[in-house]
């Protein structure tokens, strides 16, 4: 099936085009409707969308892929995640990366980098008139995903961050001594074979890991506090903080709205080189996050009180858990979309 690329070119050359669109099967799926655009927001974000035909749409998920990545690498995923009616996924290539613009990126500044990004995000959301959505983000998307949650509160109704990207324990590690391959799996992201990436060691390992993780994320280990709300112990990984779903939304003089939490899903690979540790610490911030807004919060606020905290360990996967193992993956993935459409 043709995926539109070379109109997709032309449209961004030409700011007023109008967007493109295919329609068809899935090899083997449901009849969807395969919607490749390029939304013209200031002409910078590359879209890809999914929707079922003839069916409304009643929720949206949308998709941040990695670093150096793009939204093709999603490609295992689109139709599973599509078979739940009702649903509408968008993917979008990231500012600099895929089909989208390559702009001058601020380096001067974490905060003015960051905010490239998920400004380009919100501006992308404004004009697609989506008012809530499950936010989907791997590894550096997982990163702007939790930072767009702290800049922009209360649009969304899940997140859910897969092997997020991390920081090194000390933030001038930049010009420290690399670590000898022993010392860091980092490097398993360019020489590990494939093979061993997706070789399974039974959920016995898998538990395992969590245990062991577990010990090393109590709330006696040293946790820094990363610019915009981030978290970080250990080596590579990124932690949402407890403020996460839970930020002033709108105030006026007699009233204040706040979130009331929103559930926050951490997925690992079972050979990642992420480490899952930085997600049972960020479990226990967020997990005590609620148990204080319970105490402190209004009866109205307690009724709608929907926070909720979680680590997953997919088998028989690394760092890209999506594609490594995308039948464990999309199948978790659909569990936690149908159950967002029946809380809505």
């Amino acid at each position: 099936m043709a995926t539109g690329s070379e109109s997709q070119a032309a449209a961004a050359e030409q700011p007023g085009a109008a967007e493109q669109s295919r329609q068809g099967r899935f090899p083997g799926g449901p009849s969807s409707l395969w919607d490749t655009k390029m939304p013209h927001i200031n002409g910078a974000l590359n879209e890809y969308s999914v929707e079922r035909v003839g069916e409304d749409v009643k929720e949206n998920l949308v998709m941040l892929h990695g670093y150096g990545a793009g939204l093709g690498f999603w490609y295992k995923n689109y139709e599973p995640l599509t078979r739940i009616p009702g649903w509408k996924l968008y993917s979008l290539d990231m500012l600099g990366m895929g089909n989208s613009i390559r702009a001058t990126d601020p380096k001067e500044k974490i905060v003015e980098a960051e905010a490239w990004f998920i400004d380009a995000l919100e501006e992308w959301r404004i004009e697609r008139k989506i008012e809530k959505f499950t936010l989907l983000g791997h590894s550096l998307g997982g990163y702007l995903a939790v930072s767009y949650a702290l800049k922009y509160p209360g649009h969304l109704k899940k997140l859910i961050l897969a092997s997020p990207a991390g920081f090194p324990e000390n933030p001038y590690a930049v010009n420290d001594k690399l670590p000898e391959p022993d010392e860091s799996t980092m490097p398993s992201e360019f020489i590990e074979d494939q093979e061993t990436t997706t070789q399974g060691h039974g959920a016995d390992k898998a538990a395992k890991r969590l245990s062991t993780a577990s010990q090393s994320s109590q709330p006696n280990v040293p946790i820094r506090k990363l610019p915009h709300g981030l978290y970080g112990s250990g080596t590579q990984i990124s932690l949402p903080s407890a403020s996460v779903g839970r930020q002033t939304i709108s105030q006026t003089e007699t009233e204040t709205l706040r979130e009331t939490g929103i559930p926050v899903i951490m997925l690992y690979g079972e050979n990642d080189w992420m480490d899952v540790a930085g997600g049972l610490a960020a479990e226990q911030k967020l997990i005590e996050a609620k148990r204080k807004a319970l105490i402190h919060n209004t009866e109205e606020e307690k009724k709608k009180e929907n926070g909720r905290a979680s680590v997953v360990v997919i088998t028989k996967a690394g760092h890209h858990l999506y594609l490594d193992n995308p039948e464990e993956f999309n199948d978790f993935m659909r569990k936690e979309m149908e159950e967002t459409m029946a809380a809505s």
